[in-house]
């Protein structure tokens, strides 16, 4: 067996290690000694022996050796307790709470720390407490064995480490590689094996190696493989003698099904990412189910318009075939031109079209089922894939109070060290948020209690000349608001001066000096305690005033694509609030269409969605619109999205859309709103520094790429300032409506696609009866009308002979557009009322001139 392994991969197993005793194994531990302290009464003994034994040998995996050595302590604390009674029992169940706590700020410190170190007094303290007293009744004796696994590490893996080192000599050139070797694989079988002798006799080596030459580093690793043999066979021999060990009596444990099963964080992210990658493909295949029943409509309409020729191919089929034969075509004489029927390569022709014809319609028969299967298997893919989702999204979801009562050890701690006493209250415990995000909130909370409990927490006179209460409290409280998650630290303490942050942002250059503090709204002085080194305290202490914490605090925060405010009260306590977008990759969008660009908003996010010239104006200068007896501002999206040269809104928009944003409700205008849709929202990496509104993007069905906007995000006291002064902020009127009325399907998709260029709204009709019949519901709307005079079923003069003859059409616009250019046509048209005749090929500059005059 050989444990030679380079120090790269020792360092990631070492580190593989912690993060598994910190997050799978030690929270059971702590829970399980927790438990026993509430219920001493009838304490589980063998399960606390238990958890504390486990904890020191996680602990030394971990390469945390102080967790190490109170867990040792704790162990020997808990066999004194198991047979200890009274006075003494007192102390040592209240002597086990404390070390409880440290343990419990020990884990939380491990975090985001390599090294932590227990409380000194307390493991004095824990080294003072008396051994526990054996009963002098007739004990049972036994003979202790070390287990095979030890006795062959020592005698035989630590043996062949010793002979390999032994072998070298202090001139070959590899001999420090060599030494460093041996001590990485003694301090794995000591710290694996849990022997503390063999770690300490071990440890002295790597200072020699930091600080020697080659052949000094061999001499003294000689000298502590002697040392080494000789404390191993005493350490054989102790486990070979003797002990005296009191009965106890085992419980009996009762077999249980499993029902809980760990999985690596990482392997459920895994999964989640492809469960996303499915609902991408389960996305393209509900566009091209929605193409096929596009095809299948226009499919059906062509069928039908073949039955009316159908019907007539067969009619001259039944007429041709009763064509007298000529004399000489008669068969021998037995037939007379009414008795035989002539049958001719038309007849063969007609019949082949007849028959084609039910072909196309039996295919289209088919197509329409195989559609009906497809559309029931996608919603029954697509309902299993979001159950799917959402049970393994579940999966990632853990308690908020999980990370809120990792800071109870802190509160005690800050206690026992500031000379003040605060209690923690957690509200909103049970509210479920993804593992990852809490575990990125431990440094930010872990900064803004410091930052309470040092500055906000008043020493005890002065919270008694203030007639408050001895204790402080810290309320940390979570909540969920749309797609948010809203943390917000409270304390009752004294609040932040704001004047004495005015006078240091003048000293630090932050405020210019010619702007008062009158002339400042309380949250814009706030905002500078978050700058770096930025910090009113007098003094320095371990827990803050250098004017870092806050600065942490805004950068993770940022980081998170969340946002932090503050606010205070002299005398009456600070509230920090973080709001933070949970780590929902398939949330509900609106799909919205802006300046012929694709937007996403979360639906959560989205108030209400209103007709644009249904809006209520209230100002023409800023513009704003009354909304639920409250004045909201309309702002563009151009300047909402921090364009270095704003698009020029060209075309009127027709949706107004009312957002939820950090500094209240806002008005945005959109072209269109197109749906509601339940897709995959990826967030962008660190590669490229994005604004803080961008959640991420969403890909369509199509493969278009969507940005996902973040309206808390959005800065909107900032943006109000600009767009004050900004006269082309909103549109003056609506885009013209125009009917354009041409059979030919080329002249009709080239018209509306150049009038749809210059920002009109373009309705589309094939023939006259379809614009008369499409009239009515744009009436009051409609602007112009382009009309072609060749048509079929109402051609463009009896269309224009229509329009002036009811009064809610008689003065349209009308332009005819047509190949008929002759002077007879042009005056059968001005005659009927038209306005503009125009010939054919239309010219494109001289029809936009035309409109220009006309609208």
């Amino acid at each position: 067996m050989s444990f030679e392994l380079d120090p790269a991969t020792l360092a990631a197993m070492i580190q593989e290690a912690k993060a598994c005793f910190l997050d799978e194994d030690a929270p059971e531990y702590l829970q399980a000694f927790q438990e026993g302290l509430q219920q001493r009464q009838e304490a589980d003994f063998t399960k606390l022996l238990r958890a504390a034994h486990s904890l020191k040998g996680g602990a030394g995996l971990a390469q945390l050796p102080s967790l190490r050595t109170l867990a040792h302590k704790l162990e020997d604390l808990l066999q004194t307790l198991q047979l200890e009674q009274g006075v003494k029992a007192d102390e040592a169940w209240l002597l086990l709470e404390w070390g409880v706590t440290e343990v419990a700020m020990l884990l939380n410190q491990a975090r985001t720390h390599d090294e932590v170190t227990a409380d000194p007094a307390l493991l004095q303290v824990l080294d003072a407490f008396a051994p526990p007293v054996l009963p002098t009744d007739t004990p049972p004796v036994t003979r202790r064995q070390p287990s095979s696994l030890i006795q062959t590490a020592l005698t035989g893996d630590l043996e062949d480490c010793f002979t390999r080192l032994e072998q070298l000599s202090s001139q070959e050139e590899d001999v420090l590689a060599s030494v460093e070797t041996f001590y990485d694989e003694c301090l794995l079988l000591g710290e694996t094996l849990d022997i503390p002798w063999l770690v300490e006799a071990i440890e002295p080596l790597e200072i020699v190696l930091d600080s020697s030459q080659p052949d000094e580093a061999w001499q003294f690793a000689q000298e502590i493989i002697t040392h080494l043999r000789s404390r191993r066979d005493q350490y054989l021999t102790e486990l070979s003698t003797p002990i005296v060990v009191p009965p106890v009596e085992q419980p009996v444990e009762e077999k249980v099904a499993l029902s809980h099963l760990r999985v690596p964080l990482q392997r459920l992210e895994g999964m989640t990412h492809q469960v996303e990658e499915l609902i991408f493909v389960k996305e393209r295949l509900r566009l091209q189910q929605q193409n096929l029943e596009q095809a299948l409509r226009r499919l059906g309409k062509l069928s039908r318009q073949f039955e009316p020729i159908r019907d007539h191919v067969q009619t001259v089929y039944d007429q041709l075939a009763i064509v007298p034969l000529k004399a000489s075509d008669r068969l021998n004489g037995e037939f007379d031109a009414l008795e035989l029927d002539r049958y001719s390569d038309l007849h063969t022709s007609l019949q082949g079209f007849q028959e084609l014809m039910l072909r196309v319609q039996e295919t289209r028969s088919d197509l329409d089922l195989v559609n009906r299967e497809f559309t029931d298997d996608l919603e029954q893919v697509e309902s299993r894939l979001d159950k799917l989702y959402n049970n393994v999204n579940d999966s990632r979801l853990v308690p908020f109070g999980l990370l809120a009562r990792r800071f109870m050890p802190q509160i005690q701690s800050l206690n026992l060290r500031g000379g003040k006493t605060a209690e923690l209250i957690i509200e909103g415990e049970d509210i479920l948020v993804d593992q990852v995000l809490l575990e990125q909130l431990q440094i930010p909370l872990t900064h803004l209690l410091n930052n309470a409990f040092d500055h906000g927490i008043e020493p005890l006179a002065e919270r008694l000349a203030a007639q408050k209460p001895e204790i402080a409290q810290i309320v940390l409280k979570a909540s969920l608001e749309s797609n948010y998650l809203v943390l917000q630290l409270t304390d009752d303490g004294r609040g932040i001066d704001c004047d004495r942050v005015y006078q240091q942002a003048k000293e630090q250059g932050l405020c210019r000096t010619e702007v008062s503090f009158e002339q400042l709204q309380q949250a814009d002085i706030l905002q500078w305690i978050f700058e770096s080194e930025f910090s009113t305290a007098k003094t320095v202490s371990d827990l803050s005033g250098r004017g870092v914490g806050l600065a942490i605090v805004r950068a993770q925060v940022r980081r998170l694509r969340g946002s932090i405010g503050v606010t205070t009260q002299h005398r009456r306590g600070t509230c920090f609030t973080l709001q933070l977008p949970l780590n929902l990759s398939l949330q509900s969008l609106f799909l919205v269409s802006w300046q012929r660009r694709f937007l996403a908003i979360p639906t959560l996010s989205v108030l209400e969605s209103l007709p644009y010239r249904e809006l209520e104006w209230l100002s023409d200068d800023l513009p704003t619109i009354l909304w639920r007896n409250q004045a909201v501002p309309v702002i563009s999206l151009s300047h909402l999205l921090s364009y270095a040269s704003p698009p020029l809104e060209t075309v009127s928009p027709n949706v107004a859309m009312i957002l939820n944003s950090a500094g209240g409700p806002l008005v945005v205008t959109v072209d269109a709103l197109l749906n509601e849709r339940q897709l995959i929202v990826k967030p962008f990496d660190d590669t490229v520094i994005v604004p803080p509104y961008l959640a991420g993007c969403t890909i369509l069905g199509t493969g278009e790429v969507v940005p996902v906007l973040l309206p808390q995000a959005f800065e909107v006291s900032s943006v109000i300032s600009r767009a004050h002064n900004d006269l082309a902020i909103l549109p003056e009127r609506q885009p013209p409506t125009i009917m354009v009325v041409e059979d030919s399907v080329a002249t009709r998709r080239l018209l509306e696609r150049l009038l749809t260029e210059v920002g009109c709204q373009v309705i589309a009709c094939r023939d006259g009866q379809e614009a008369w019949d499409a009239l009515p519901q744009y009436e009051g709307r409609l602007n112009l009308m382009i009309s072609d005079i060749e048509m079929p079923r109402m051609n463009g003069f009896e269309l224009l002979q229509k329009l002036r003859s009811d009064p809610a059409w008689h003065d349209l616009p009308v332009v005819m557009a047509t190949s008929r250019t002759g002077e007879r046509h042009r005056e059968r048209a001005i005659a009927l009322g038209v306005t503009a005749y125009l010939g054919k090929p239309i010219q494109p500059q001289a029809l936009l001139s035309l409109l220009e005059n006309l609208i």
